[in-house]
């Protein structure tokens, strides 16, 4: 009997999966994500499609472009820093595209002005 091979994204899924301790089935994930069992199977031929890669990155926070290409780490250096605010931000920073950035940046300048306007700002 001829062994087919399984598709390295679906691989590194279930590894994302193993590392995180997440304990599913095929079909239950397949419940999970509301789709049919039959999804699951043709991941297993054709790779994980990226939506379905962009929603579970969110809630198990790991690096799409591993799961899908196999490059860079697979979970993002927070990770290493533990749950700390800064690792956080960090996290959410890597996560934004450039235009996201500019405007957060934006914001913060804003806020800062005031503080800055009405004298009460101190050097260090």
């Amino acid at each position: 009997m001829m062994q087919v091979m399984e598709h390295p994204s679906y691989l590194r899924l279930r590894e994302v999966m193993d590392k995180r301790g997440i304990k599913l089935t095929d079909a239950q994930l397949a419940r999970k994500l509301n789709l049919l069992d039959q999804h699951i199977n043709n991941w297993k031929k054709r790779g994980v499609p990226k939506d379905v890669l962009i929603d579970l990155s969110d809630e198990w926070d790991f690096k799409i472009k591993y799961v899908r290409d196999g490059i860079g780490d697979m979970f993002h250096s927070h990770i290493a820093y533990g749950n700390s605010p800064e690792a956080k931000v960090q996290m959410a920073m890597e996560r934004m595209d450039e235009a996201t950035k500019y405007q957060l940046v934006k914001i913060s300048d804003t806020l800062a002005e005031p503080e800055q306007s009405n004298g009460t700002h101190k050097e260090q």
